[in-house]
C-alpha cells in the first residue's frame, strides 16, 4: 500500500514511474543544491576535521531515521494500524530526527565558528531549503 507521504496535485495524473522519477529529481536537486551552497559559504574558521564531520552527519541521521521508520512501520503492520497513523508516526520520526540533526550541527558550528555566523549558515543551508520543501509539500 502506498503511504502517499507527499503527493502534490501536479503529479496526480502521471504514472507511478514518472512520479517516482520526478520526486527523485526533486530530492537529488535539493541534495546537490545543499552540497553546492555548503562549498560556497563554508565558514573560514571551520577546520577540515569539522568540515568532514558536517559533511557526513546528515548520512548518520538519515540512517537512524530510516531504521526507526522501518521498525515502527513494521510494528504498526503487525497490529493492523491505520495508514493515517503510520503516516503521522513517520512525520514525527522525521521531524524529531531532523530537529536533533540541527541541534547537533549547531553544536559543532558553535564550537568552531562564531554564534552569529553559525546561525546564518544554518538558516541559509538547512532551515530555508527545508522550509521551501515543506511549504511546497503542504500547499
Amino acid at each position: 500500500t502506498s503511504m502517499e507521504i507527499w503527493n502534490p496535485s501536479f503529479l496526480q495524473d502521471m504514472s507511478i514511474e514518472i512520479r517516482f522519477l520526478i520526486l527523485l529529481g526533486i530530492f537529488l536537486f535539493y541534495h546537490l543544491f545543499r552540497i553546492g551552497v555548503f562549498h560556497i559559504i563554508r565558514p573560514e574558521r571551520l577546520s577540515n576535521r569539522n568540515y568532514g564531520i558536517l559533511n557526513g552527519i546528515g548520512y548518520t541521521f538519515f540512517l537512524i531515521a530510516t531504521f526507526v521508520i522501518l521498525a515502527s512501520s513494521g510494528i504498526c503492520a503487525l497490529f493492523d494500524v491505520e495508514t493515517e497513523l503510520i503516516k503521522t508516526i513517520i512525520y514525527y520520526v522525521l521531524g524529531l530526527t531532523y530537529f536533533v540533526f540541527l541541534i547537533r550541527k549547531t553544536q559543532i558550528f558553535v564550537k568552531s565558528c562564531p554564534v552569529f555566523s553559525s546561525i546564518l549558515y544554518l538558516c541559509a543551508l538547512e532551515i530555508l531549503p527545508t522550509g521551501i520543501l515543506v511549504a511546497a509539500a503542504t500547499l
